[in-house]
């Protein structure tokens, strides 16, 4: 050992600290080496992976927007359809194909956002066809599924004016309830807000229903959603 408690580095070359020679030989070992190998062979393998997936997915993904394009063109007929008639007045065959080419990108592509879109096209279908059961079971459904998805909101209100349509007015304000507290703050809030004082109305609640108008009023006035409360108010005091 070197005077002053240093041992010399590989070759001869600049004196190590006291105490780090074990250091040393440990860090140029064929173990240690060979692991910091598969340590780096694993890293890559790992980053390779990621990318492989990652390009999957987007293939996945481009395949699963075909699939509902082609779908959605063929829906379209049959909104239009609705548009210009009642829903008994539709070709059931040509409906239930639509929602048959919807559920079926979910069912080929489940993890894709294009599933998530679909299913809820399959819910709005629902409705405008009148099967307000199922409809509130295919929102509920995607709710359930995709609860961080991009389509919550609108899950929401179809499930809320699914169950106005089934005449449950309790169950349609809780709906409504969650979505104005997920959404505070937002246009959406008040959207939410809207339904439950419209639930509100239906039952006769009309003191609840003006309180709710109210706060819709004095939190979202420059929006819609605050000039269609006010009217509401209006004709509730009117009536």
């Amino acid at each position: 050992m070197a005077a002053g408690g240093n041992v010399r580095g590989p070759g001869g070359g600049a004196a190590l600290p006291e105490g780090w020679e074990g250091f040393w030989r440990a860090a140029t070992s064929r173990r240690t080496l060979t692991g910091l190998g598969l340590a780096l062979l694993a890293g890559l393998l790992i980053g390779t992976g990621l990318l492989a997936y990652r390009l999957y997915a987007a293939r996945q993904e481009l395949k699963a927007q075909a699939l509902l394009g082609e779908a959605l063109t063929e829906a379209e007929g049959v909104t239009e359809a609705l548009r210009g008639g009642k829903p008994e007045d539709l070709n059931q065959e040509a409906a239930q194909k639509v929602l048959g080419a919807l559920q079926k990108v979910r069912e080929e592509y489940p993890r894709s956002q294009a599933a998530g879109f679909a299913l809820l096209q399959v819910g709005h279908l629902q409705y405008r066809l009148s099967r307000y059961a199922e409809a509130a079971r295919t929102y509920e459904a995607h709710l359930r599924e995709y609860p961080r998805g991009p389509f919550v909101f609108w899950a929401a209100m179809g499930q809320g004016y699914s169950l106005e349509g089934q005449g449950e007015w309790e169950r349609a304000v809780r709906v409504y309830e969650a979505a104005a507290e997920r959404h505070a703050g937002t246009h959406l809030a008040a959207e939410a807000l809207m339904g439950v004082g419209r639930c509100y109305e239906a039952v006769t609640r009309v003191r609840e229903a003006q309180a709710i108008y109210t706060e819709v009023v004095k939190k979202y006035p420059e929006t819609v959603w605050g000039s269609l409360a006010e009217r509401r108010l209006a004709f509730l005091e009117a009536s």
